[in-house]
């Protein structure tokens, strides 16, 4: 999801969309990455430090790596910037636009790349966070305003922070096992939102977890960073479903 300058929300899912923050009226079909809907959907996307639409997607069966991440300037160009992903999921930038920090939750690992923090290419993609045999899955991940990174574990009931050289600092236990994703937002930015999920739970581990697919809020004594909003080019609905 991106929010958009007009008030609106892009959302990426089957394909791309735009509607209304209360989720009223019409969506509207956007042009731009290639889809096979078939194969694959979108999953986590954010819009960069540059003020492009990044989003990655995901095989809708299986784990092999047919998937890919994308990034959409607001005039609807769209460019490939990795291939071969099996789950593109978390990504984030440090404040200074020089490293990008990246999902692939198959893998199990959080990877680092340098960024040009003129143009946001990217380069020398290495390994900052490995999981080895570990259950525990990385899933969505934030900064906050001392570029550690915040990572939510799909079926480790925990989200990390961890420094910029890789030290795990900081460990939340949450209520559920399937922590979805993390992001900064409330007064001043240091509240975390913390996103979960109850989808493919047994009833006798919702019993166990009934917290499971609730939104949690951690004040963490620390500051997030904004996040750009995308300046949307295409026409946008003005009400019940016509373009202004």
């Amino acid at each position: 999801m991106a929010l958009l300058e007009s008030g609106w929300l892009l959302l990426a899912g089957q394909g791309l969309a735009v509607c209304r923050t209360d989720g009223s009226g019409y969506t509207v079909p956007v042009p731009g990455i290639p889809l096979d809907p078939g194969r694959v959907r979108f999953n986590d996307g954010k819009v960069d430090p540059w003020g492009r639409f990044v989003v990655g997607t995901m095989p809708l069966t299986g784990r092999q790596p047919v998937a890919a991440l994308y990034r959409m300037t607001p005039s609807g160009q769209v460019s490939k910037t990795l291939d071969r992903v099996a789950v593109s999921n978390g990504l984030g930038w440090t404040a200074d636009r020089e490293r990008f920090y990246y999902v692939d939750s198959a893998a199990r690992r959080v990877d680092v790349f340098d960024s040009d923090p003129l143009t946001g290419q990217l380069s020398r993609r290495r390994m900052f966070v490995h999981l080895g045999g570990d259950d525990r899955g990385p899933d969505g991940l934030c900064l906050d305003q001392d570029d550690c990174v915040w990572v939510a574990f799909w079926g480790g009931s925990e989200v990390h922070r961890y420094t910029p050289d890789g030290t795990v600092d900081v460990v939340v236990e949450v209520p559920a096992s399937q922590v979805t994703s993390v992001a900064f937002g409330g007064t001043g930015l240091t509240d975390l939102y913390i996103t979960t999920a109850r989808a493919g739970l047994s009833a006798e581990q919702i019993r166990a977890q009934p917290h499971a697919g609730d939104l949690f809020i951690l004040s963490t004594g620390t500051a997030g960073v904004p996040v750009p909003r995308f300046a949307y080019k295409w026409p946008t609905p003005a009400k019940d479903g016509a373009h202004a």
